[in-house]
């Protein structure tokens, strides 16, 4: 069969390039040769594994297994998480030494990576103020082999808070895939951490809360600024005269200021509210005489307490619904500085 012309010039230009590859060859030159390029990701010095096989042994506390991850799915090309969401998980879901709060996922799509992350506390650790809060990062890579999705763990990181003051939840207020994520304990102490950069660190700014319990029963305290107004729970902490309850405040230091004072909201019976705000928050008007019908309250000071964390306290109060009003600061706070605070609660004293 003849060969065209187009067909002998390639066999040509062939043949003389691979006489020229043997030439510099028997000459000791060395010929490259491609290879692939590996990419090693960057990870933080928490990492607890970062193998695709499940080690026989455990390190720390994590068991690094993909049966605990049933949430977990492939990437479909047509329908990416990018926005992410929380996933519906039960305290176990990463094994039984840890309780995990809630758990929130987003997809990359520029790198088809999926990041996992599960808040809580290590299991038995301490309460809902004192457990050791912690997050479990978890990213994986999804790719196909024979049409087929395929996941590939990539890394698993565990990381602790530098304060034992609670489990962690990823907060619902602020979460930014890009940014970072809010990360809350039940008392109000807040971290940021940052998925991509590793970063977590304890935000100062924001005071966490003080607690009065009566009877086993616990009462969160509200915040308070300058306004005319007092915010407490919505809900009123019950107890008998004489009223007792066990007030503790976020930071172990002693305060340097701590004082008490109270008002009568509401009579006995039902509570009437000045501004019910929702379930967590109501509002209590101190002075106004523009309100109708107007609002005239006695502010009644029971004076100073002892500069302790804890302590019980006893409120001189008739029958009824009380505001009580904390105020308190601190001259030095590590990771906080100065701090001043006034707290706010609702009790109701029964005869």
């Amino acid at each position: 069969m003849l060969l065209s012309m187009t067909a002998l010039k390639r066999i040509l230009i062939l043949t003389i390039m691979w006489l020229a590859v043997v030439q510099l060859a028997a000459c000791g030159v060395a010929i490259p040769m491609p290879t692939a390029t590996v990419t090693i990701m960057p990870t933080s010095t928490f990492v607890i594994s970062t193998s695709t096989e499940l080690p026989s042994t455990l390190s720390s506390t994590f068991t690094p297994t993909l049966a605990y991850l049933p949430t977990l799915t492939p990437i479909a090309n047509s329908t990416p998480s990018g926005a992410g969401a929380y996933m519906d998980v039960p305290p176990d879901v990463l094994g039984s030494q840890y309780e995990i709060q809630n758990a929130y996922y987003f997809d990359t799509l520029e790198g088809r990576e999926r990041y996992e992350m599960y808040a809580g506390a290590i299991a038995e650790s301490g309460d809902e103020y004192t457990a050791q809060g912690l997050l479990v990062l978890r990213t994986f890579k999804v790719s196909e082999k024979n049409g087929t999705p395929f996941v590939e763990s990539i890394d698993t990181v565990e990381y602790l808070t530098n304060l034992q003051v609670g489990p962690l939840s990823i907060s619902t207020d602020y979460k930014d895939r890009y940014a970072g994520f809010l990360l809350t304990t039940p008392l109000n102490y807040i971290w940021f951490f940052n998925p991509h950069t590793s970063d977590m660190y304890l935000l100062g700014a924001i005071t966490p809360l003080a607690r009065l319990e009566v009877d086993g029963k616990t009462q969160l305290a509200t915040l308070n600024g300058d306004g005319g107004s007092i915010g407490t729970y919505s809900i009123p902490l019950t107890g008998q005269l004489p009223f007792t309850a066990r007030l503790s405040l976020p930071f172990e230091k002693p305060p340097d200021t701590l004082s008490i004072a109270v008002i009568q909201v509401s009579p006995p019976g039902t509570l009437q509210y000045d501004d019910f705000v929702n379930e967590n928050r109501a509002e209590w008007r101190t002075d106004c005489s523009l309100c109708t019908p107007p609002v005239f309250r006695e502010f009644v000071r029971l004076g100073n307490l002892p500069l302790v964390q804890s302590q019980d306290v006893r409120v001189n109060a008739q029958p009824g619904f009380h505001v009580l009003i904390v105020n308190v600061s601190w001259s030095e706070v590590e990771w906080y500085g100065y701090v001043s605070a006034t707290y706010g609660f609702l009790i109701e004293v029964q005869e």
